[in-house]
């Protein structure tokens, strides 16, 4: 049997996105949740994280370790 783990990695992603402060959860997400963009509160902290870049980043822990969050990414 073949165990892989990406924990330093999943660490440099949330510090390289400023998020190592986050809170966990232990279900990825809700399939009932529909998001939406907001236009009206634009919240400084978020603006400073490139979108494509995080998404690439949640992608390839995906591909590669974590397909348990393989439907909050299809939503994303």
């Amino acid at each position: 049997m073949i165990y892989l783990s990406q924990p330093q990695y999943i660490e440099a992603v949330l510090k390289k996105f400023g998020l190592q402060d986050c809170n966990p959860s232990n279900t990825p997400s809700d399939m009932a949740v529909i998001l939406k963009k907001n236009e009206e509160n634009k919240n400084e902290d978020t603006q400073d994280i490139p979108y494509h870049e995080a998404i690439s980043s949640l992608m390839y822990l995906m591909l590669c370790t974590r397909p348990d969050i393989a439907n909050p990414m299809i939503k994303l």
